[in-house]
């Protein structure tokens, strides 16, 4: 299964990052004359039984309004420390993706990589050399009901569930003698739902609606990151996920962690972007510094203009554990249809919820049922 869906949707987090620099040290950052004049770039070299990368381009301009925007390159190539050297197709715009079944490239824990690029105004930029790194083995994946207290749509303080998901494992010297241990968690979900009982543009009842199966990434905020670095030899039980209980358990939940390894500058980099998801200050609280970056553009670029470089290319491999969560451990919570009844019907006559309406008009969703997927008594 193939993980690199999970990795296209993050930029645009990184935008508030570097909004929240951008109030300190202001960046020129106006495009002219199409050439590029900052680049973020983000890639991710995974090893394993069917190894892949991805990497991701977009460039951050200003002018009334700052955002983020995919942008094409001229070319990408990916090279080992043996001389293997192969090119990473371009999928889509900013886009760049390549599965290596049958292709002479090595991928191993003991090589490094190096991401080439070409852009269309005239630059070569490379990243550092990155290792490969091996990744701990999920011991046990186990999953818990907690409570919080939160405000309720009354605007009163009230009690909720939510099921906290804890990685279990042994962390290790590596053999190198790095410190190591410093730990990504991605995340995907699955659930199901049935269609129906919506009365409004049309009746469909819920004893006609059709059953899907939704899968989806977690939201990047949602991402977890663990320093093990100072931690050698020890068992550890750490919680990575929390999810409120609610209608997405109410057919059933299936949950897949994907554990990564990082080097200590990716861990940063990827620390210090997750900090600016979740700021709770304002523009001009301090940020925390500028963001790291292992890209540098080459000396013999022929664009004339400077550009600034974000992003991280960093190379894994990954270890996955999953879990499946039966409506009943979890209370029966109610599920997605039928929804409440609107006070006012819609003017434009669309439907009051997509999923009720037709499940298979959301993002992910499938009418096939997974592999994975126990049948429910």
């Amino acid at each position: 299964m193939s993980y690199a869906s999970r990795f296209s949707a993050f930029p645009k987090y990184l935008l508030l990052f570097l909004l929240l620099w951008g109030c300190v040290d202001e960046l020129d950052l106006y495009r002219s004359n199409d050439l590029l004049s900052s680049l973020v770039i983000e890639g991710r070299l995974v090893g394993g039984k069917h190894p892949w990368i991805e990497v991701n381009f977009s460039r951050l301009y200003s002018g009334v309004q700052r955002d983020l925007q995919t942008v094409g390159v001229k070319h990408v190539h990916l090279r080992n420390s043996v001389g293997d050297r192969v090119v990473i197709p371009e999928l889509s715009i900013g886009r760049h993706f390549f599965q290596f079944d049958g292709v002479h490239f090595e991928v191993d824990t003991m090589l490094f990589y190096v991401l080439e690029i070409a852009t269309f105004d005239g630059r070569t930029i490379e990243s550092e050399p990155t290792q490969m790194l091996s990744v701990p083995s999920i011991t046990s994946l186990t999953w818990e009901i907690r409570e919080k207290e939160r405000l309720n749509a009354l605007g009163e303080i009230a009690p909720f569930e939510f099921v906290e998901v804890s990685v279990q494992m042994t962390l290790r010297q590596d053999e190198m003698g790095t410190k190591g241990n410093q730990l990504r968690y991605d995340f995907i979900k699955t659930f199901q739902a049935s269609d129906g009982g919506i009365t409004y543009p049309k009746v469909i009842p819920l004893e006609e609606g059709k059953t899907c199966w939704i899968k989806q990434r977690a939201k990047p905020a949602d991402i977890h990151l663990f320093d093990g670095s100072s931690l050698r030899d020890v068992q550890i039980k750490i919680p990575v996920f929390s999810q409120e209980v609610g209608p997405e358990f109410a057919e059933g939940y299936h949950l897949e962690v994907v554990q990564q390894s990082m080097t200590a500058g990716a861990f940063e980099y990827w620390n210090q972007v997750s900090q600016a998801i979740n700021r709770s200050g304002g523009l001009f609280e301090t940020p925390a510094g500028r963001i790291r970056t292992n890209f540098v553009e080459s000396k013999e670029s022929s664009a004339q203009n400077g550009i600034e470089l974000f992003g991280y290319f960093y190379a894994t491999m990954t270890d996955t554990a999953r879990l499946f969560i039966q409506p009943q451990q979890v209370g029966s919570p109610a599920s997605h249809c039928p929804p409440p009844p609107p006070e006012f019907p819609p003017p434009d006559l669309s439907c009051i919820s997509l999923l009720c309406c037709d499940c298979l008009s959301i993002e992910g969703s499938s009418s096939a049922r997974p592999s994975y997927w126990p049948i429910l008594q």
